[in-house]
Protein backbone atom coordinates (compact mmCIF):
# COMPACT_ATOMS: atom_id res chain seq x y z
CA UNK A 1 0.00 0.00 0.00
CA UNK A 2 2.98 2.42 -0.16
CA UNK A 3 2.62 2.79 -3.86
CA UNK A 4 2.15 6.19 -4.99
CA UNK A 5 -0.82 6.97 -7.10
CA UNK A 6 -0.03 8.40 -10.68
CA UNK A 7 -3.01 9.70 -12.67
CA UNK A 8 -1.21 9.37 -16.00
CA UNK A 9 -0.37 5.76 -15.34
CA UNK A 10 -3.83 5.10 -14.21
CA UNK A 11 -5.71 6.78 -17.53
CA UNK A 12 -3.33 5.15 -19.66
CA UNK A 13 -4.35 1.78 -17.56
CA UNK A 14 -8.12 3.23 -18.02
CA UNK A 15 -7.73 3.68 -21.94
CA UNK A 16 -6.34 0.23 -22.66
CA UNK A 17 -8.71 -1.36 -20.75
CA UNK A 18 -11.12 0.50 -23.20
CA UNK A 19 -9.69 -0.65 -26.27
CA UNK A 20 -9.46 -3.73 -25.25
CA UNK A 21 -13.44 -4.08 -24.59
CA UNK A 22 -13.87 -2.03 -27.50
CA UNK A 23 -12.24 -4.93 -29.69
CA UNK A 24 -13.67 -7.19 -28.32
CA UNK A 25 -17.46 -5.87 -28.98
CA UNK A 26 -16.58 -5.08 -32.63
CA UNK A 27 -15.67 -8.69 -33.22
CA UNK A 28 -18.67 -9.71 -31.96
CA UNK A 29 -20.99 -7.15 -33.98
CA UNK A 30 -18.99 -8.36 -37.12
CA UNK A 31 -19.14 -12.37 -36.49
CA UNK A 32 -22.99 -12.46 -35.17
CA UNK A 33 -25.01 -13.52 -38.15
CA UNK A 34 -28.30 -11.87 -37.93
CA UNK A 35 -31.63 -14.03 -38.69
CA UNK A 36 -33.65 -14.06 -42.03
CA UNK A 37 -36.63 -13.19 -40.39
CA UNK A 38 -34.65 -10.30 -37.95
CA UNK A 39 -33.47 -8.58 -41.12
CA UNK A 40 -37.02 -9.04 -42.60
CA UNK A 41 -38.35 -7.04 -39.54
CA UNK A 42 -36.17 -4.60 -39.66
CA UNK A 43 -36.79 -3.96 -43.14
CA UNK A 44 -40.86 -4.14 -42.46
CA UNK A 45 -40.20 -1.36 -39.56
CA UNK A 46 -37.87 0.94 -41.40
CA UNK A 47 -40.17 0.84 -44.87
CA UNK A 48 -43.50 1.41 -42.22
CA UNK A 49 -41.59 4.58 -40.32
CA UNK A 50 -41.33 5.94 -43.84
CA UNK A 51 -44.11 5.44 -44.82
CA UNK A 52 -45.44 7.09 -41.26
CA UNK A 53 -43.74 9.67 -42.06
CA UNK A 54 -44.60 10.39 -45.75
CA UNK A 55 -47.95 10.49 -43.80
CA UNK A 56 -46.95 13.28 -41.31
CA UNK A 57 -45.36 15.20 -43.87
CA UNK A 58 -48.46 15.40 -46.38
CA UNK A 59 -50.86 15.78 -43.57
CA UNK A 60 -48.42 18.91 -41.90
CA UNK A 61 -48.57 20.49 -45.23
CA UNK A 62 -52.18 20.34 -45.66
CA UNK A 63 -52.75 21.85 -42.33
CA UNK A 64 -50.27 24.63 -43.61
CA UNK A 65 -52.31 25.31 -46.63
CA UNK A 66 -55.19 25.68 -44.27
CA UNK A 67 -53.67 27.88 -41.97
CA UNK A 68 -52.53 30.22 -44.77
CA UNK A 69 -55.82 30.30 -46.13
CA UNK A 70 -57.49 30.75 -43.02
CA UNK A 71 -54.96 33.81 -42.37
CA UNK A 72 -55.85 35.21 -45.88
CA UNK A 73 -59.33 35.40 -45.56
CA UNK A 74 -58.80 36.87 -41.86
CA UNK A 75 -57.15 39.87 -43.97
CA UNK A 76 -60.03 39.94 -46.32
CA UNK A 77 -62.44 40.00 -43.94
CA UNK A 78 -60.58 42.48 -41.27
CA UNK A 79 -60.51 44.63 -44.27
CA UNK A 80 -64.24 44.62 -45.09
CA UNK A 81 -64.89 45.34 -41.81
CA UNK A 82 -62.93 48.51 -41.56
CA UNK A 83 -64.33 49.42 -45.10
CA UNK A 84 -67.93 49.06 -43.35
CA UNK A 85 -66.66 51.14 -40.37
CA UNK A 86 -65.52 54.05 -42.52
CA UNK A 87 -68.84 53.79 -44.61
CA UNK A 88 -71.03 53.87 -41.50
CA UNK A 89 -68.77 56.86 -40.17
CA UNK A 90 -69.01 58.82 -43.39
CA UNK A 91 -72.55 58.37 -43.35
CA UNK A 92 -73.21 59.40 -39.89
CA UNK A 93 -70.94 62.59 -40.40
CA UNK A 94 -67.78 60.90 -38.25
CA UNK A 95 -64.41 62.26 -38.74
CA UNK A 96 -62.26 59.39 -38.59
CA UNK A 97 -58.48 59.88 -37.44
CA UNK A 98 -56.32 57.15 -40.39
CA UNK A 99 -53.46 56.55 -38.61
CA UNK A 100 -51.33 54.04 -41.22
CA UNK A 101 -48.34 52.80 -40.01
CA UNK A 102 -48.69 56.00 -37.37
CA UNK A 103 -49.53 55.57 -33.53
CA UNK A 104 -50.55 58.84 -32.16
CA UNK A 105 -48.47 59.48 -28.88
CA UNK A 106 -51.66 58.97 -26.59
CA UNK A 107 -51.95 55.78 -28.41
CA UNK A 108 -48.41 54.52 -28.04
CA UNK A 109 -47.71 51.68 -25.62
CA UNK A 110 -44.36 54.00 -24.93
CA UNK A 111 -45.54 57.46 -25.19
CA UNK A 112 -42.01 58.48 -23.92
CA UNK A 113 -40.40 56.99 -26.85
CA UNK A 114 -39.45 59.75 -29.52
CA UNK A 115 -40.46 57.94 -32.36
CA UNK A 116 -44.10 57.39 -31.67
CA UNK A 117 -46.68 59.37 -33.05
CA UNK A 118 -44.59 59.89 -36.41
CA UNK A 119 -44.62 58.10 -39.43
CA UNK A 120 -42.18 55.57 -40.67
CA UNK A 121 -39.34 56.08 -42.51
Amino acid sequence: MNESFNPQVAAEKARETYRKTALQFEDLALNTPVSEGLRALAEKNVAQTREAYEHSKDALEVALETLERSFDALGQGATALNHKVMDIAQRNNIQLLYTFGVVPRWASSRPDDPSAGRAPA
